[in-house]
C-alpha cells in the first residue's frame, strides 16, 4: 500500500510525481500539491525492515493523530512488504486539513525537496 495517503483527507488517494510535481489521484479527480498548499510537513517513520515494533509504532503514532482508524492503518501500512524502505509521512494543509502518508523512498526524495525541509 505504498504512494498512498492512509489517513484523514483523501484517504485512499494514489500519490504520484511527476518531474517535482506532486499530485493526490483519485479516479478522474486528480489535485496539485504545492509548497504553498502545506503548513506543516513531518517524517513519522522511515522504516527498512519488517520486525514487530513497526506496526505496534506507527499503530501509535496513526491512533495520537487520527484516533482508531488511524490506530488501524498505521499498523496495517506498517506490517506488510519486508525489507522494502517505506515512509510515513503527516501534512497539514494551510486550511487545516490533514493526511498520514505512506510513500516509498523515491517518492519521499521528491517530497523533500518541494517542502524543501
Amino acid at each position: 500500500m505504498k504512494n498512498k495517503v492512509v489517513a484523514g483527507d483523501f484517504q485512499n488517494w494514489d500519490i504520484i510525481c511527476r518531474g517535482n510535481r506532486l499530485y493526490f489521484m483519485h479516479r478522474l479527480t486528480k489535485e496539485e500539491i504545492t509548497k504553498n498548499d502545506i503548513a506543516r510537513f513531518e517524517t513519522v517513520s522511515d522504516v527498512s525492515e519488517h520486525s514487530l515494533w513497526k506496526p505496534l509504532l506507527a499503530g501509535g503514532i496513526g491512533s495520537a493523530m487520527f484516533g482508531l482508524p488511524g490506530m488501524m492503518i498505521g499498523a496495517a501500512a506498517a506490517s506488510g512488504g519486508r525489507g522494502s524502505k517505506s515512509f510515513l509521512v503527516s501534512l497539514e494543509f494551510i486550511d487545516g486539513r490533514k493526511s498520514l502518508l505512506e510513500v516509498d523512498k523515491a517518492i519521499y526524495k521528491i517530497l523533500f525537496r518541494i517542502f524543501g525541509i
